[in-house]
């Protein structure tokens, strides 16, 4: 005899049962529904944006006097890698030092001074043609506080004590006209 692999044998298809509604357990559910799709967004207008200094979109005939300021970290603006060495004299008539012009910036824990920073700022400001307006001299939360404290503390008197900060604060305030050698025009008090 031969044996078959049952290629040969018909298939039968498996019979076709519709569900009964009355046994489907969905029947009472509300139909879900699609989730409503976000308008579609509109797409940005590409606008180029002129290639024109903003100082030069000021009328001077009518302002001839309107400054255009920003403020600046000396450090970015007096480095010639600096996207701000460029984009600052450009667009800005007016600058102001960040921090570095103020008193914890400049004197150390011991007193002494260190200018460098504020002289490089003021020639950067000079070599391309842009105002300075100077930050407050006397700041009150960037102060060398241990420093103050030691000077204030080494005197007996009320009096001596006052004295004491008002020499400080001329020693300063003189060695920051004398750094900037007078180009800052005006400093907020």
């Amino acid at each position: 005899g031969l044996a078959s692999c049952g290629d040969d044998d018909p298939i039968e298809p498996d019979p076709v049962v519709e569900p009964d509604p009355e046994q489907d357990p969905n029947k009472d559910k509300e139909p879900e529904k699609e989730p409503e799709k976000e308008p579609e967004k509109p797409k940005p207008v590409e606008t180029p944006i002129p290639d024109i200094p903003l100082k030069s979109m000021i009328d001077r005939t009518l302002h001839p006097n309107f400054l255009l300021a920003c403020g600046v970290e000396a450090w970015d603006f007096n480095n010639p890698g600096s996207k701000y060495y460029k984009v600052v004299p450009e667009n800005y008539d007016e600058v102001t030092a960040g921090n570095s012009m103020k008193y914890n910036q400049v004197v150390g824990d011991d007193g002494s001074m260190n200018f460098s920073t504020v002289k490089q700022f003021v020639e950067t400001a000079k070599s391309k043609g842009i105002h300075i307006y100077g930050h407050t001299l006397a700041w009150h939360s960037q102060q060398r506080v241990e420093y103050l404290k030691g000077l204030v503390n080494a005197q007996e008197t009320d009096e001596g004590k006052k004295q004491a900060l008002i020499n400080e604060l001329d020693r300063w305030i003189s060695a920051m006209m004398e750094a900037t050698d007078g180009y800052v025009y005006a400093w907020d008090a």
